[in-house]
């Protein structure tokens, strides 16, 4: 990603970022929140992993569907070049088949092989990325194909992985009825609500940019510097909200303290985070000169850049931390209160955009998004502080 940056440059990365942003605002269409549901109502109610996910499958491809045509839709009129926003969109359907495949995994308690498949498009799109580096000279007009190629690639080997994992022969033979597709759609709505809120306030930064900034481009691509690392940090995240929730649920529902491995959990992440702020405040212009490379035309864009970069990736601290309890509040059944919250994200989120960006440009977009992430983990926190010590 980095050597994409570099060589694109802010303006053409920007365009591509801000399809990437589109895609992933409205990634939940490709889901409609039937992961964490599958997995919880595995955990709950003890059913068959692959029944559910034989009943689901029909489901996915339709909704795949749906999602191809609301971004192109919505890309055609915003400008945005289709055929990178088509691309964009096929790997982002194949990493939510990839989420999908995995929830048995989940569901049987089987992390370290989770695990394995969660990092295995990254390893394949790394390797067959720094193999074609070695043997090939890359013209700037192809490293993009390329790079949205070898993602493609490692989510297609992720995919395969899982199924080869999935002991095929205990097959459970299961028909889809249009009332049980209605029936699973309600059940999660409540997830898909959340999920989409959660997207939405997360991404709809870059959206507003290109709405509200003149050369939103290069905007947009000054601020990619640090949500790029922001979302390669959410990951590690990201995988302990993926082994917490069983956890969490399956204790709410044994009545057994939840405490410890939330202490332990949340301790790993606030440590990595302390570890990262103060790395940034000790070197952090060196490290944003020696990896993006920069050579500004004038000292008032490098700082520009540069505060921009280290605001954005500071909000990794309460986006990793609601891993932590808002994955509680989730087990725990606190949806109307997380969609709520969720909502009220979003609306401050645009709110903070709508009069910070004009004034700061993206910067404002990296102050807006450290206040809006930080107020939701830390009313996640609260109400999680209130329910323990009933």
């Amino acid at each position: 990603d980095r050597a994409v940056q570099n060589q694109l440059g802010n303006e053409l990365y920007g365009e591509y970022f801000l399809a990437f942003n589109l895609a992933a605002m409205f990634f939940i269409i490709t889901d409609l929140g039937l992961n964490n549901y599958l997995t919880k109502n595995g955990v709950d109610y003890d059913k068959s992993a692959r029944s559910i996910l034989l009943n689901s499958f029909k489901i996915k491809i339709f909704l795949s569907l749906v999602y191809f045509a609301a971004i192109l839709l919505l890309g055609w009129q915003r400008n945005i070049p289709l055929t990178i926003l088509t691309w964009v969109g096929l790997n982002m359907v194949l990493l939510s088949l990839s989420q999908w495949v995995r929830v048995w995994f989940n569901v049987s308690r089987q992390f370290r092989k989770e695990s394995i498949i969660a990092v295995i498009d990254r390893v394949v799109a790394i390797l067959l990325w720094l193999g074609i580096f070695a043997l090939i000279t890359i013209e700037q007009k192809e490293i993009l194909k390329i790079f949205l190629g070898v993602q493609t690639a490692g989510f297609l080997a992720a995919i395969g992985g899982a199924l080869l994992l999935i002991h095929l022969g205990d097959k459970v033979k299961s028909k889809l009825s249009l009332s049980s597709i209605k029936e699973v759609v309600l059940d999660c709505l409540p997830f898909t609500l959340l999920a989409f809120f959660m997207a939405a306030f997360t991404r709809v930064d870059v959206i507003l940019m290109d709405f509200l900034l003149p050369n939103s481009a290069y905007h947009i691509g000054v601020y990619a510097h640090g949500a790029v690392l922001l979302n390669a940090g959410n990951m590690m995240a990201a995988l302990f909200g993926t082994m917490l929730l069983p956890i969490f649920t399956k204790q709410i529902k044994l009545k057994e303290q939840v405490q410890p491995i939330m202490r332990t959990s949340g301790s790993i992440l606030l440590a990595s985070g302390l570890v990262l702020g103060l790395f940034l405040a000790v070197a952090g212009e060196w490290f944003f000169s020696a990896y993006y490379k920069t050579s500004p035309s004038s000292n008032h864009q490098f700082y520009y850049e540069l505060k921009t970069f280290i605001a954005t990736v500071l909000v990794y601290i309460p986006m990793a931390l609601t891993y932590v309890f808002g994955t509680y509040l989730t087990a725990l059944g606190k949806l109307r209160f997380l969609v709520s919250l969720a909502l009220f994200a979003l609306l401050l989120n645009a709110l903070l955009n709508y009069f910070l960006q004009p004034i700061y440009l993206a910067f404002g977009a990296s102050l807006s998004a450290v206040i809006t992430q930080s107020f939701f983990c830390l009313a996640c926190f609260g109400y999680t502080i209130i329910d323990l010590k009933k």
